[in-house]
């Protein structure tokens, strides 16, 4: 038998507990880099036959990643955090859409739309580091590391005079799968999802 006081400390201990579980971060994850890839066709492939081919490699991908999440990461605690760091979640990802239009607005104007895909892909990666802190899971860490580095190698192509296309043709595809990997890694690491990895006190 659970006493009335255990039980009404129990939401507040979801917020505080543990990594939680990474179901729905890890179905965002898979549809982002679905996202990013059918992006990306038209600076990667030509002609009908080619893009259609690509697009529909990217929902394999991320329709595979899906299924993991669904069928190995835990949504345990996931909605009692969410609730409790609501307001710092779309404050995070307010900012981050006004960086990337940011990134937009300035490379277009200064001429340097190579820059805008480098540009994006580092927001888009620093958007997840308060991420590791609210939900307490280094892989949004080792997550934003990975898309800078994705956003390096941009910039050194953008910087040796690729054209915006040749630059997006690498860093659109890259994140693509850097999402999808987090998901399969996070998955084959148990992240939240086995008892003791990461789930709340029932």
């Amino acid at each position: 038998m659970v006493d009335e006081g255990e039980r009404e400390e129990r939401p507040g201990r979801a917020a505080d507990a543990g990594p939680v579980g990474l179901r729905p971060a890890g179905t965002v994850l898979a549809m982002a880099g679905s996202l990013w890839w059918a992006v990306a066709t038209g600076a990667v492939v030509q002609g009908v036959a080619a893009s259609v081919a690509w697009v529909v490699a990217g929902v394999v991908a991320g329709t595979v990643a899906l299924w993991v999440a669904g069928r190995w990461l835990s949504d345990v605690g996931a909605r009692e955090v969410m609730a409790a760091r609501a307001r710092a979640f779309w404050l995070v990802n307010v900012a981050q859409v006004v960086g990337i239009l940011v990134v937009v607005v300035v490379a277009g104007r200064a001429g340097v739309p190579r820059w805008i895909p480098v540009g994006i892909a580092v927001v888009f990666a620093l958007h997840f580091l308060p991420f590791a802190v609210m939900f307490r899971w280094r892989g949004y860490t080792w997550l934003a590391l990975a898309l800078l580095v994705v956003g390096a190698a941009g910039a050194v192509l953008a910087a040796g005079g690729a054209s915006a296309t040749g630059v997006h043709a690498l860093v659109g595809p890259a994140v693509a799968v850097v999402l999808w990997v987090t998901v399969l890694l996070a998955a084959a690491g148990g992240a939240a999802s086995r008892p003791g990895r990461g789930s709340v006190d029932p």
